[in-house]
């Protein structure tokens, strides 16, 4: 997280009333828990009256063809933000991160996200059109064939897109339906905030109470210079305690040093 905390410093942000610094990674999960039997875990550690979460990576049983599926939609990623020839070879661990303000009932969080591209739209108003630039999310999924896979498209991969796409205020999303070949025949636009009107076996505002639920916990149940783990096992939340040493500190001495450097201007002033 050391590039997130690198931003705070050199953005200057005030960070005396932010109750949450994150990875959109652990807000996905935690959304999504109510519709999904995934067990997860999130290392935490509050510092100067502010929690912050780690990413930890579970094993999981993955699903076939996994690395097929996912080089599909990298390619698919390089092809529409790629200028020039499609052919060259690309690397999916290049990405670019947003690091936004995010509220979540009343709580005030940091959060950094994977964003994929950016486009240029234009806003019509009075006598001018407003030059914008907006969030974009890539995604591919098989072509619908049938009710059954409009039912499971609606259910599972809009609950995931707009779960991600919400919380980094991505407005729009662009899904390529691919054949059995990962050859991408069908583009549709999705909205964010239109998604929960056609959804199907989720309602976001479930989504969003269960993550307050969660905040709750972490804030009620933890305290300042101590390390937690939370995890999700079987339906159960569990917040434990656990050894703190210098190892798994993942808050960098340059952001300790910041926050103490504005504690002691806010004092003289």
């Amino acid at each position: 997280m050391e590039y997130v905390y690198q931003s705070i410093v050199d953005n200057e942000v005030n960070c005396e009333n932010i109750d949450v610094i994150t990875f959109r990674n652990n807000l996905n999960k935690i959304l999504k828990s109510p519709y999904s039997n995934d067990d997860w875990k999130i290392n935490i550690i509050r510092f100067s009256n502010t929690v912050h979460l780690g990413v930890e990576h579970l094993p999981r049983n993955d699903y076939p063809n996994k690395e097929k599926y996912e080089y599909w939609g990298e390619k698919f990623e390089h092809y529409c933000t790629h200028d020039g020839d499609f052919n060259d070879a690309f690397n999916p661990n290049d990405e670019f991160c947003s690091v936004v303000r995010v509220n979540i009932d009343k709580y005030r969080l940091i959060m950094a996200a994977e964003i994929d591209c950016y486009e240029v739209v234009y806003e019509k108003r009075k006598k001018t059109r407003a030059k914008k630039e907006q969030y974009v999310e890539l995604k591919t999924h098989k072509i619908i064939r049938n009710d059954r896979d409009d039912f499971s498209f609606k259910k599972y991969k809009l609950l995931t897109c707009w779960v991600q796409s919400y919380l980094a205020g991505v407005p729009k999303i662009i899904i390529g339906h691919r054949n059995n070949d990962g050859l991408v025949k069908i583009l549709e636009n999705h909205y964010t905030l239109n998604i929960p009107k056609y959804a199907n076996g989720w309602d976001y505002r479930v989504c969003l109470q269960f993550c307050k639920k969660i905040l709750d916990i972490i804030k009620e149940n933890t305290t300042n210079g101590n390390r937690y783990t939370l995890q999700r096992a079987h339906d159960t939340i569990i917040l434990t305690e656990v050894t703190y040493t210098e190892s798994d500190d993942y808050i960098p001495q340059f952001y300790k040093d910041y926050l103490n450097d504005d504690n002691d201007a806010n004092e003289t002033t």
